[in-house]
């Protein structure tokens, strides 16, 4: 009875150390980086307030999100955002938005009472990818006023290459951020 009671003891403390005691492999974290891009869209002067961007609650997360097929996604415990994907892309967009429109005055839109001219609302529907095949950005943005009525309403849709990592998905977003930017600019350069 006595080596039973050794053995479940033995047993127990490799089970625990395997549990609590184990390596794991360390965390990597990514940020999308702003467009590199030199020629601007325009050189209007005029304000503009970018709203935190909407993500769906699956990617609402610190982990990257990304397809393994057309019907089952990974969530990756080592790979993960800096910070909120919301905020994340708020920030690139802003960066890119303001390279585009280098005389304009373009900020975040949130907590103050800063009145600006125009309001941009992003809705993210996918920011996905699939090793070794593309990443892809599908949104709708808007174009509000100060109030928050829309002016103007527009679904943006692209893609690109990417490779077998997950530092590859996170420049391919970085380009179809830029993308985006690069359309919206267009449409405050003209209105």
């Amino acid at each position: 009875m006595k080596k039973i009671g050794i053995c479940i003891t033995v047993v127990i403390s490799f089970l625990l150390t395997g549990c609590f005691g184990g390596k794991s492999e360390p965390s990597s974290f990514y940020t999308l980086s702003v467009s590199e891009k030199t020629q601007p869209v325009s050189t209007v002067k005029k304000s503009i307030g970018v709203l935190p961007v909407r993500i769906p609650d699956f990617l609402d997360r610190p982990q990257i999100v990304l397809s393994t097929n057309s019907t089952q996604l990974n969530i990756s415990e080592t790979n993960r955002w800096i910070e909120p994907l919301s905020l994340v892309t708020q920030r690139v967009l802003i960066a890119d938005i303001q390279k585009e429109l280098p005389n304009a005055y373009v900020k975040t839109k949130g907590y103050d009472n800063a009145v600006f001219q125009q309001l941009i609302l992003v809705e993210v529907n996918e920011m996905n990818g699939e090793f070794n095949k593309e990443a892809t950005l599908s949104v709708w943005w808007s174009v509000l006023n100060n109030n928050g009525q829309e002016l103007y309403r527009s679904r943006f849709e692209s893609s690109v290459t990417m490779g077998k990592t997950y530092d590859s998905f996170v420049v391919a977003q970085s380009v179809l951020w830029g993308r985006l930017s690069t359309e919206i600019a267009q449409y405050m350069s003209r209105h």
